[in-house]
């Protein structure tokens, strides 16, 4: 996690420059699209997609830190669990083999549950924000236009300003 946040602020000049170039250009291309006559229609986008089941690692994290901490750290299961294998059946083996094949469960119910739902959830609200973007862009757009100028504006402002801030020291 700490490696993502240092890889964030060392290119977080590179990150926000394709942003802006990017959002510019598909706002270009919707305004275009719009003024050579065609119209507007009800589109279903996913630019989420599940990871797939080779990715161990995403499905561990992801379980660790969802339903494993809920049971863990709220529900106290593995203090349950330990009680009954180990205190009453008196058997670490018996402990070790059902904390495995319980772990194996909550990763089968987030790789066939949750994540797809997580997904499918995220999938609908993008493209439900993405349509009412783009209807209004089709009924309005002046609007694309001002978010593009804007855009391009309040970046020449932050770089005049950032170089303004910049003090040269000469020796």
């Amino acid at each position: 996690m700490i490696l993502i946040k240092e890889n964030f602020i060392k290119y977080k000049k590179e990150i926000i420059q394709s942003a802006i170039i990017s959002f510019i250009v598909s706002l270009i291309f919707l305004i275009y699209t719009y003024s050579i006559g065609n119209a507007f229609k009800w589109q279903s986008i996913s630019p989420f997609e599940a990871p797939s089941i080779l990715n161990k690692l995403f499905y561990t994290v992801f379980t660790f830190f969802t339903t494993g901490a809920f049971l863990y750290y709220i529900i106290k299961f593995w203090k349950i669990l330990k009680f009954i294998c180990v205190d009453v059946f008196n058997s670490w083996k018996l402990y070790n083999i059902s904390k495995k094949i319980f772990w194996f469960g909550l990763l089968a119910v987030s790789y066939f549950y949750i994540v797809p739902t997580f997904i499918n959830v995220l999938n609908k609200v993008s493209s439900f924000f993405f349509n009412i973007f783009n209807l209004l862009l089709y009924l309005v757009p002046s609007i694309g236009i001002c978010l593009i100028l804007f855009i391009l504006g309040f970046y020449v402002f932050l770089k005049i300003r950032k170089d303004e801030n910049v003090v040269v020291i000469n020796n």
